[in-house]
């Protein structure tokens, strides 16, 4: 991933502190790639767009923070809206994934460096902890 300026996390902070809610708080936060997956796309042939995935105590933002521009918030959905479908960790090479479904078949893949697995882990946690047995 590209290196990131000062002045361009100041701008993702600014943007997530207007987010939050009264009370809210962010537990973690980092890169990831996304995509949204449609119809009877293969994962294999999906655009991938790189956003920042935000964990809160109650819910989960995604941003778009292209370059150039201020970062805006594309998805404030809570934990329990959401279903983790398939979970993949990050192994020694490649890419980690989390492929979520969320209300009306609405369904996209998340997915995590190796860096970013403790991001990855804490999103599978949170989804796992909301979704009735």
């Amino acid at each position: 991933m590209r290196r990131v300026t000062t002045k361009r996390m100041e701008r993702t902070e600014h943007t997530i502190e207007a987010a939050l809610t009264a009370g809210e708080h962010v537990v973690a936060q980092g890169p990831c790639w996304g995509a949204a997956l449609t119809g009877r796309a293969r994962l294999l042939l999906a655009r991938r767009t790189e956003y920042v995935l935000v964990l809160t105590d109650r819910r989960f933002l995604v941003l778009a923070a292209r370059r150039g521009e201020d970062p805006t918030v594309l998805l404030a959905k809570r934990y329990d809206s959401f279903e983790l479908e398939r979970f993949r960790p990050t192994r020694s090479f490649g890419l980690g994934q989390a492929v979520l479904q969320g209300p009306g078949g609405i369904r996209m893949v998340l997915e995590f460096r190796r860096k970013q697995r403790d991001l990855a882990y804490q999103l599978a946690d949170q989804l796992r902890a909301t979704q009735p047995a």
